[in-house]
């Protein structure tokens, strides 16, 4: 019923926002050693001139095999901005291990030439309430008339008063063409207090939507 409900609101919105500017739509498919992912992000902002944003992020993975179960992750946020750079974030996250939990965060974006940095700050609120950090930090840099170079690190760490859960550092390294990305990807998983550590290497198809 929870899944149904999350579903939903991210539908709704996403009709909402139907005639607003500044969609971005994209999804990743990462092949690793042992596991596949399945990425996708949504961002709009409602108007020219509205202060108000939403934004969606999805992840599944598993292993090649069907000898585990999924792992799902869905975050739904509307954000506000305050400044320019500074953006305040209420929402939604699920995730199979925790379930369906209210989320508050700030957002603080610095977006240069060639560089985007996004640091997001976000308290998971619950029986037992989670502490997420996601930081992003990308480089884009042309090497043709249609080519682009694209260095990108990003990572989401979670944990609790019981101490940490689960932290992933991904790192893309590729060509930018179009609406195409592709490279080298490497991701590197800690899992539990003691940080248990699942690297896994391989390749990354992006495609940009719209």
């Amino acid at each position: 019923m929870k899944k149904t409900i999350v579903v939903c609101l991210i539908l709704a919105c996403v009709i909402c926002s139907e005639r607003s500017i500044g969609q971005s739509l994209s999804t990743e498919v990462t092949g690793m050693e042992a596991a596949w992912a399945f990425s996708g992000s949504y961002n709009t902002t409602m108007s020219k001139t509205s202060k108000i944003s939403f934004s969606n992020i999805n992840r599944l993975s598993s292993d090649y095999f069907g000898e585990e179960d999924v792992h799902m992750l869905i975050m739904t946020n509307f954000g506000y901005a305050l400044t320019p750079k500074i953006k305040s974030t209420i929402g939604e996250i699920y995730t199979d291990g925790g379930g369906l939990k209210p989320s508050v965060g700030l957002q603080y974006m610095v977006s240069k030439k060639h560089f985007l940095t996004v640091i997001f700050p976000n308290v998971n609120i619950g029986k037992q309430s989670d502490l997420m950090f996601i930081f992003m930090s990308q480089y884009l840099r042309n090497i043709s008339q249609k080519i682009k170079f694209v260095l990108r690190l990003q990572s989401l760490s979670l944990a609790n008063s019981d101490g940490h859960i689960f932290s992933t550092f991904k790192f893309r390294s590729g060509l930018v063409r179009g609406k195409y990305q592709f490279g080298a990807a490497s991701d590197l998983n800690f899992s539990g207090n003691e940080c248990e550590l699942a690297p896994s290497f391989g390749l990354f198809l992006q495609c940009q939507l719209f």
